[in-house]
């Protein structure tokens, strides 16, 4: 310092911060702070320092200091809500994000780091804004890119944008470790389980300590059943970070379905207060212990954690509560529409398909998901897992002149083979379509759309998966599911029984105006004779009885994923502890007796 000016020594300091060698940039930060102790800038880099080395309370205090000697610099605000965000003190690290946008507002960095925060409150619509707008500051900017993809397939559950923005992220970036992480986890939903096993594990290639994406791992394993590969990676993950709140999650999952729901109870219970600061991670953690509670035959327990998990899910449904109205209208007008009369009225019906599918449905979480598995599993049948193909004849309706369902009365043979080729395109952007094989499309509340399927594919055949309507409300309203579709009304015991009432109400007058085949299979029936109702089940769909389809389990992992939240369940033995649940939780049953009560005798259930 006394051969050269402060000005000098701050750009050597700051070439050596740049090129990492950050105790020697430190030297010279604190050696400029001893002959000027109000040099701001030195004084904040400092800071940055030591945040970048975990010491984040010591940042807070030295950025604080600068900011008081140049409040007006907003790259110190930034640098001060990193740290406080290491310290998990949000709310602080959203307000110094903030303040340096009222001093710049194009200062694309705070935009994308408000929107992290933003993301952890819960405040969606306001973090989707924040990246959007510091992509429109800098378009190439590779980290708002990655974390726009990782909110679209989180919350918004728009897969194509959300891997669009990931390989363009790593189009600019190859080695964004956010990207490749994100990219792994839109690929893991779409089913491409070994592209997105190689993401994660290029990403920790690249960054062998990233506990996100060991997490982002150990839960792909998991849901592979790779149970002991899940539960090192998340061992791995927590030795870095113990209390990392989705490792933690996926650890007790192993501990679960290994048979120590005590040791699950007592991590997730341990890591709850933590999880504050995250409401999505809160609510996963809500979810699985009222899993684990009603385990333990603790039904109220398990219940407030329900109704707890469900309240959090609900902060961000906005638009699935919006998509929900309109589902529920739908029904409402397809009941209004569907009449016998008008039905006759249509045009003589096409001639059959020779590729027709068989369609299962039933109300969600009523076994579809088991039936599916075994099916998939026989050598001659191939299933559709929950995909909108049927919905997009609805689509391409509704663009024609009289609409849908209106346009059902006069379809004219090209009308017929344009739905159809409609539908096959849907199922062949999902999988690879084997001619040889049934088809067998598994979209439980496709029983809304079967007029729709029935003038389209006429002779369809239909499994009508049954469950005890109160079990069948209940287990809906344990589930974590995607808030699309009518998924909202599973936040509540009343949605699920409203929507049961309509959808079912549509799907007999169905049976009533266009009579068709089905073969109704109940869930207690099938654990309780599963071979027998399984042969059954294929004779009616018309294939050979193979011994394969014994093993399903087998197949769930490497070869298959399920996309529901029953893909645990399916791999296990079939088990009977689910069987009239609702017994358990009577008295929080009750209030929508009276609204499943018809269903319930007309189903034969006591």
């Amino acid at each position: 310092m006394a051969t050269m000016s402060i000005s000098e020594a701050m750009e050597i300091a700051v070439k050596h911060h740049r090129s990492g060698e950050l105790k020697r940039a430190d030297e010279i930060y604190r050696s400029i702070l001893k002959v000027a102790p109000e040099h701001a800038p030195a004084m904040q880099l400092s800071g940055v320092i030591a945040h970048q080395v975990g010491r984040h309370q010591r940042a807070i205090e030295q950025i604080g200091r600068a900011i008081e000697l140049m409040p007006d610099d907003p790259g110190f605000y930034s640098n001060l809500g990193a740290a406080q965000e290491a310290l998990g003190n949000l709310a602080e690290a959203a307000g110094a994000y903030r303040r340096a946008l009222q001093i710049r507002p194009d200062f694309a960095a705070a935009h994308n780091n408000l929107g992290k925060i933003l993301i952890a409150q819960g405040k969606i619509e306001e973090a989707e804004a924040g990246y959007r707008r510091a992509l429109q500051i800098d378009t190439d900017y590779v980290d708002a890119l990655a974390n726009l993809g990782g909110l679209l397939l989180q919350v918004r559950h728009e897969v194509r944008e959300a891997e669009a923005c990931c390989r363009k992220a790593l189009d600019i970036e190859p080695d964004c470790v956010v990207a490749l992480h994100n990219l792994g986890n839109v690929l893991r939903d779409r089913r491409k389980l070994g592209e997105a096993e190689a993401c994660y594990r290029r990403a920790l290639k690249i960054q062998p300590d990233c506990t996100d994406t060991l997490a982002g791992l150990a839960r792909l394993l998991e849901w592979q059943n790779r149970l002991d590969e899940s539960s090192a990676a998340a061992d791995e993950c927590l030795r870095l970070e113990p209390e990392h709140l989705r490792a933690n999650l996926v650890a007790a999952k192993c501990d679960e379905r290994q048979g120590r729901q005590p040791e699950a109870i007592e991590r997730l219970e341990k890591i709850r207060p933590k999880a504050e600061v995250n409401v999505f991670v809160k609510e996963e953690i809500c979810y699985r212990l009222g899993h684990l509670y009603d385990r333990a035959g603790d039904a109220d327990r398990a219940f407030a954690e329900l109704v707890e998990a469900n309240r959090l899910s609900s902060r961000w449904a906005g638009e699935g509560l919006a998509t929900n109205e309109r589902f529920l209208g739908n029904i409402a007008n397809y009941s209004e529409v569907f009449t016998r009369d008008w039905v006759e009225s249509w045009s003589p019906a096409p001639a059959p398909a020779a590729n027709t599918p068989v369609f299962l449905i039933g109300f969600p979480r009523s076994g579809t998901t088991l039936l599916d598995v075994v099916l998939d599993s026989h050598p001659k049948i191939q299933t559709l897992d929950e995909k909108p193909a049927a919905m997009a004849m609805g689509k391409l309706m509704q663009r024609w002149p009289a609409g849908y369902p209106q346009g059902l009365v006069d379809l004219a043979p090209a009308r017929v083979e344009q739905l159809r080729a409609t539908y096959f395109r849907a199922v062949d952007e999902f999988i690879d379509r084997r001619e040889d094989h049934l088809l067998v499309d598994k979209f439980p509340l496709n029983m809304v759309h079967a007029g729709l399927i029935l003038r389209v594919f006429p002779g369809a055949k239909f499994v009508v998966a049954l469950r005890h309507p109160c079990d069948a409300c209940l287990s809906c309203f344990m589930q974590d599911f995607n808030l699309t579709g009518g998924m909202t009304s599973f936040l509540t015991l009343e949605g699920a029984a409203l929507l049961y009432d309509r959808a079912f109400g549509l799907w007999q007058q169905y049976v009533r105006i266009l009579p068709h085949e089905y073969h109704a299979l109940k869930y207690e029936d099938l654990v309780e004779d599963f071979e027998g109702e399984i042969r059954r089940l294929l004779q009616y769909v018309g294939v050979e009885w193979d011994d394969t389809v014994l093993g399903y389990s087998r197949r769930i992992g490497r070869s298959r994923g399920v996309d529901t939240p029953s893909y645990c369940q399916v791999t296990e033995p079939v088990y009977k502890h689910a069987r009239y649940r609702w017994r358990r939780y009577a008295k929080y049953i009750e209030p929508i007796r009276g609204i499943l009560e018809p269903y319930i005798e007309q189903f034969g259930y006591d």
